[in-house]
């Protein structure tokens, strides 16, 4: 079960619940936007009002799913790379080119 969850969580759990958040976050902005765009009517209102709660909803669902997922790797004994770690490593292996 660790190993299973140590291959799946890179390359298929953490891409998905980036993709899911980054999808909550679209809701939000776009439930924002019509929020205000619409702001003069009672029904427009409730309608942007709505999709911002789905918006953040979504978000933190997402966010507890994270924290679920580390919390069953850490029982299992599984190193689950923080997602700061990943950037720098990724970072690191960027080849930049400081001559012209």
């Amino acid at each position: 079960m660790a190993a299973l969850i140590a291959t799946l969580y890179p390359t298929i759990i953490r891409p998905a619940i980036t993709a899911l958040f980054g999808l909550a976050f679209v809701f939000f902005i776009f439930g924002m936007a019509r929020f205000v765009k619409e702001s003069d009517s009672d029904e427009g209102r409730e309608t942007g009002r709505r999709t911002v709660i789905f918006g953040l909803l979504g978000m933190l669902i997402m966010v507890s799913f994270l924290g679920i997922i580390n919390i069953i790797a850490g029982t299992l004994g599984v190193t689950v790379p923080p997602v700061l770690e990943k950037v720098q490593e990724d970072i690191d292996k960027i080849d930049v080119k400081t001559e012209l």
